[in-house]
């Protein structure tokens, strides 16, 4: 009986050994999800900056030619510019409220997470089933970030086109005069509306 006692209790202390070992790695896994998380933040706010940098450099420099571009067919006017560009601010907006609540989720997960640690190191509760949920939680979390990489990666995206379509506006209303002074005739650069244009299929 003696030995069935020891035999149970070095099962149990190998279970606890386990699973002490479980939570350690949970929460190492944990710090470097932390550490990824903040060097992401920071590359997408320098690359943010740099390219505002850039665009601001470019647009000031009278002499760069890539500025302007000879557009192809209807030039869009300031309206439509202006509508686009608030359509893109709307959506940029959007993803930035996602992103806020997606860095609440990720808040929550890390603070359910320490919970778990300290009632684990205060031994109120079972190893095993605290390993199970801190196994959940990571999985939360890796998903979470996931999800925060791509939304970063997209607002990056959609601040850059933002940029460039009030660039465009800008050039517009500012170059607008001095393209109507300054052009010459260019009868063969248009297509007359009677000559007959061969038509995508199903258009």
């Amino acid at each position: 009986m003696l030995i069935d006692r020891n035999d149970e209790l070095c099962i149990l202390y190998e279970k606890a050994n386990i699973q002490e070992e479980v939570l350690k790695s949970g929460d190492l896994e944990l710090r470097h999800k932390d550490d990824e998380i903040r060097i992401l933040r920071l590359e997408a706010l320098l690359e943010a900056r740099r390219e505002s940098e850039a665009l601001s450099l470019a647009l000031e420099n009278p002499s760069n030619q890539a500025r302007w571009r000879l557009l192809e067919g209807k030039i869009p006017d300031k309206e439509e510019l202006s509508a686009k560009l608030q359509q893109l601010e709307e959506r940029l907006n959007d993803r930035k409220e996602a992103l806020l609540e997606k860095e609440l989720i990720l808040e929550e997960v890390t603070q359910l997470s320490d919970k778990l640690r300290e009632q684990a190191s205060e031994g109120r509760a079972d190893t095993l089933e605290l390993a199970q949920k801190v196994n959940e939680y990571q999985g939360r979390l890796r998903a979470v970030t996931r999800r925060i990489m791509a939304t970063v990666s997209e607002l990056s995206m959609y601040q850059a086109t933002s940029l460039k379509l009030g660039a465009e506006k800008e050039g517009l209303e500012g170059a607008g005069t001095e393209v109507d002074s300054a052009a010459e005739p260019r009868p063969n650069a248009y297509i007359p509306e009677d000559l007959g244009i061969p038509k995508p299929y199903a258009l």
